[in-house]
């Protein structure tokens, strides 16, 4: 499934999901899953983290699933152990009461199973979580550019830059007095 939340949202949020997205897996599920179509599906969530080594939000939308059988939610257990191992969270969109107890009957949503009403819901938290982790990425990084930038003269800055970027992209440890300029830095101004 790929899919976006209708949210709108501004050009660095929609670059940070077009860089980012594939942390955001779903598949739309339908029919009574049996032993049998859950296990093929295990296989298939194997396969897509396999190529998805990034993902961090498997998203199931039952919307179109009519049951679900004992030996069925012990191949989610599954999937939701490989998907833990991953590092990806389970959302489960769309649960008919039947299989909300289905699943809490055999322990499979907990803590870190997301459980959403509706799959424009689940997109938003997810998309949401993925901008807000690398915003916080991304406002690191453009704020040790800009401290590079300044670096020239200013070598604590130089230290600080060091810290957030890798050191091929800060300037060398070498310490200029622009004229007119003291020793130290007494405030940055953006």
């Amino acid at each position: 499934m790929d899919y976006r939340s209708s949210l709108d949202r501004g050009p660095y949020e929609l670059s940070l999901l077009a860089e980012h997205g594939g942390k955001i897996q779903g598949i739309a599920l339908q029919s009574y899953l049996f032993f049998g179509s859950a296990n093929q599906l295990y296989q298939r969530v194997k396969v897509l983290l396999a190529k998805q080594p990034d993902c961090r939000f498997l998203v199931f939308d039952f919307r179109l699933v009519t049951g679900i059988d004992s030996s069925a939610t012990h191949s989610f257990a599954q999937i939701k152990q490989v998907a833990a191992t991953s590092g990806a969270r389970l959302v489960l969109v769309n649960l008919t009461p039947e299989l909300e107890r289905s699943f809490h009957t055999a322990r499979l949503i907990d803590d870190d199973v997301i459980i959403a009403s509706d799959l424009d819901r689940a997109l938003e938290s997810c998309e949401q979580n993925v901008i807000e982790a690398h915003r916080t990425e991304a406002g690191r990084r453009a704020i040790a550019a800009r401290l590079a930038l300044r670096c020239v003269g200013i070598g604590g800055i130089c230290r600080t830059a060091e810290r957030l970027l890798p050191p091929a992209r800060i300037c060398p440890r070498r310490h200029y007095r622009p004229a007119g300029r003291r020793r130290g830095l007494d405030a940055l101004h953006s």
